[in-house]
């Protein structure tokens, strides 16, 4: 029971891990585009887009937390490491997702097509 908690916990964490760097890299682009809306006013839409994508991470994420908290309770708080042990070290692998974010939407603010 309890090493399938843990690799429970691992998973979530890995996930939670990849939703927040993914919000990191969301804000990082949407200040990038305020920043570029003075010479294309188009980017302000790009703003708006990519912080609802920001608030989409950020709503994953406590939704994750909770969700761990919810069976941290009813597991009497049992392998709980797992969360810590699947957010770092996995983690360090969701680091690379920011500046992928970021070159894209300096590509997107400047006029380039992205597909």
């Amino acid at each position: 029971m309890k090493f399938g908690l843990l690799i429970l916990y691992s998973i979530m964490g890995f996930f939670m891990a990849f939703v927040v760097c993914g919000g990191i890299g969301f804000a990082l682009a949407a200040i990038l585009a305020v920043f570029k809306s003075l010479r294309r006013p188009k980017n302000l839409w790009f703003m708006l887009a990519y912080l609802f994508g920001a608030v989409i991470c950020f709503l994953l994420f406590l939704g994750g937390l909770s969700l761990c908290g919810w069976i941290e309770e009813r597991t009497h708080y049992a392998s709980r490491a797992g969360i810590i042990f699947g957010a770092v070290f996995p983690g360090f692998i969701c680091l690379s997702i920011i500046p992928n974010f970021v070159s894209i939407a300096r590509k997107q603010t400047s006029g380039i097509h992205v597909d």
